[in-house]
């Protein structure tokens, strides 16, 4: 169900897995845009088709409006989801923006039943203020002291920026937090403090010459100021994560250190998913990477979508002792699960392939 009327669905993905009161949750990313053009056809030229464009209205808290673009007719918007520069010249009241996406996104909590999948009617996370305006992603959540706690990007007209906020045991949220500025994708947080610091994963994204995207490491002793920043895992040239490399889903604790799934991007756009193993006293060491992808997109749903080729984990369950099941978006429209046992995944880990 769309958040607003003016809306429809076109993804449900990204997921992230927790577990609170005996109860399984998934937080999901649900990607909506205009349902129809209807109210704009007489502003029409005959046989011209408009793009419609939906944003939160910051005075009216929940309210989404929508307005009307022209673009190129070369344009596709599920391939690339920032407007082009003539569109994002385009001025909402007094103020020029500096970013529009061609769709709107949002957080929804699902309670998963041994019978049953029950999708929330309201979402848990929608846009609130300008650096969330044109929506919120890609959840992890972290279990830390015993409370659940979220971390989420957020697009605005300013950039990506991440966010941290609690979940109570009525599931509602607490007062959402920005923990890194512009531009920062896809944080997660460890869920214990290491030498007496909280410490979080983040893809800061590459702007300047510098084209190197992977993952850093950043330390803090009260998850308020956050720094010591240092890369832990960059691109392998050449390889299945040549391209950018970014965390998935929040690490595991296991014997033999921290296991983090991340994903890794080729050439060819495609998302697969690959495992790390880092130092349990100090993650900033790596020990060993997978040289093959643990996880990769082969079935349809997988490959034909929002974004081919495109498998994208949030969210990891621990089943037992030595049970992972790995919740994950495909194609940027679907959610798949995956299990995988954890002697396996360890088995595969190469301490040459850094």
């Amino acid at each position: 169900m769309p958040s607003d009327g003016k809306l429809s669905v076109i993804g449900v993905l990204n997921p992230t897995f927790f577990s609170a009161n005996d109860r399984r949750y998934l937080i999901i990313r649900v990607d909506e845009r205009p349902a129809s053009t209807e109210p704009f056809r007489r502003k029409m030229r005959p046989g011209k088709e408009p793009l419609l464009v939906a944003y939160a209205d910051l005075e009216y808290a929940g309210k989404v409006e929508v307005i009307e673009t022209q673009i190129a007719d070369c344009f596709l918007q599920d391939k690339d989801p920032i407007l082009p520069q003539t569109v994002r010249e385009y001025r909402l009241g007094l103020r020029q923006q500096e970013l529009l996406l061609s769709y709107i996104s949002q957080l929804r909590l699902v309670e998963l039943t041994a019978t049953d999948v029950k999708v929330a009617q309201c979402p848990l996370v929608c846009p609130f203020d300008v650096f969330t305006q044109f929506g919120c992603e890609d959840p992890r959540v972290t279990i830390l002291d015993g409370k659940p706690h979220l971390v989420f990007s957020a697009i605005g007209p300013y950039g990506s920026t991440s966010w941290i906020a609690t979940i109570s045991a009525d599931n509602t949220l607490g007062q959402a937090k920005m923990i890194l500025g512009p531009d920062h994708k896809h944080s997660t947080i460890f869920p214990a403090k290491i030498a007496d610091q909280y410490c979080l994963l983040t893809r800061p994204l590459s702007r300047t010459y510098l084209r190197s995207s992977g993952i850093w490491l950043m330390r803090s002793p009260d998850m308020v100021y956050w720094g010591t920043p240092f890369p832990i895992l960059l691109p392998r040239p050449g390889m299945w994560d040549g391209v950018r490399v970014g965390p998935s889903t929040t690490p595991v604790l296991t014997r033999e250190g921290w296991l983090l799934f991340y994903y890794g991007v080729d050439h060819e756009d495609t998302y697969r998913v690959g495992v790390a193993l880092f130092s349990r006293e100090n993650p900033q060491n790596l020990i060993a990477r997978s040289r093959q992808p643990v996880l990769a997109p082969t079935l349809e749903w997988e490959r034909v979508g929002r974004r081919a080729d495109t498998v994208f984990p949030c969210g990891v369950e621990v089943i037992g002792t030595e049970t992972l099941r790995l919740y994950y978006g495909a194609a940027d429209t679907h959610i798949g699960s995956a299990d995988v046992d954890l002697a396996s995944l360890l088995g595969m880990l190469d301490e040459q392939t850094r």
